[in-house]
């Protein structure tokens, strides 16, 4: 899947952001469904392309085979999955940008709870949601590049 630059950026940005702005997250991965990294923000600032490629196949199957066990028990589709883990947290997610089916997934650092980080995630959803209205409303009342159409006579 093809995701439109200013989509990706939003995505860049916005992993940026959480990454630096909240202590208990460690890296925050946005993601297709099909496993491909979108943007990929770390708190070292050292990411890895092999590392974040595993990272995001590895999420997009687990949120696939949590998606299937949801179905198959007959609960409902699955809204995250969380593993609490000694040396951290891992939340993998799936929300909407635009007209895309993206998943986020966001490490936390050891001293994180579990509910922390799935706060962060749904808050990051959240965003992304009010984020699709502000696209929508951009390209329905586009601005045209050419000032001199707002000029009068």
């Amino acid at each position: 899947m093809k995701l439109e630059k200013h989509l990706s950026q939003w995505c860049s940005k916005k992993s940026e952001q959480f990454v630096k702005n909240h202590s208990s997250l460690s890296e925050c991965l946005v993601l297709t469904p099909d496993g491909f990294a979108v943007s990929s923000r770390d708190g070292a600032n050292q990411n890895n392309d092999s590392r974040v490629a595993r990272l995001a196949t590895i999420a997009s199957s687990l949120h696939a085979v949590s998606n299937a066990i949801s179905e198959e028990a007959q609960i409902g589709s699955q809204n995250v999955v969380i593993i609490d883990a000694h040396g951290g947290k891992f939340v993998v997610c799936s929300f909407q940008l635009a007209n895309h089916h993206l998943i986020l997934a966001m490490l936390g650092t050891a001293s994180a709870t579990p509910g922390t980080i799935f706060v962060l995630a749904k808050n990051f959803a959240l965003q992304a949601s009010l984020a699709t209205t502000e696209f929508a409303v951009l390209a329905t009342y586009a601005v045209p590049t050419n000032p001199s159409l707002f000029e009068t006579a």
